[in-house]
């Protein structure tokens, strides 16, 4: 049960092409306590990017590298 999970710090999602910001919508408001997340090669947009990072308070680290949706002015 993902809810179990509510004190998880680290993420892995790289080359899950199948998260979009809905997703990460999903685990910016259910994961609270996440400080470092990996979404190399999924299809987050600058949109879902910024709001992982508005309600995340504790995140720290956020590797992008192969986000398509996603450019060099997004960082």
């Amino acid at each position: 049960k993902v809810k179990e999970l509510k004190y998880l710090k680290k993420l892995n999602l790289l080359g899950c092409t199948k998260i979009e910001d809905e997703g990460l919508r999903y685990i910016s408001n259910q994961f609270k306590f996440i400080e470092e997340i990996d979404l190399g090669g999924t299809n987050i947009t600058s949109v879902g990017l910024r709001e992982l990072v508005k309600n995340s308070p504790k995140l720290k680290n956020v590797s992008i590298m192969g986000c398509k949706k996603l450019n060099n002015s997004d960082d």
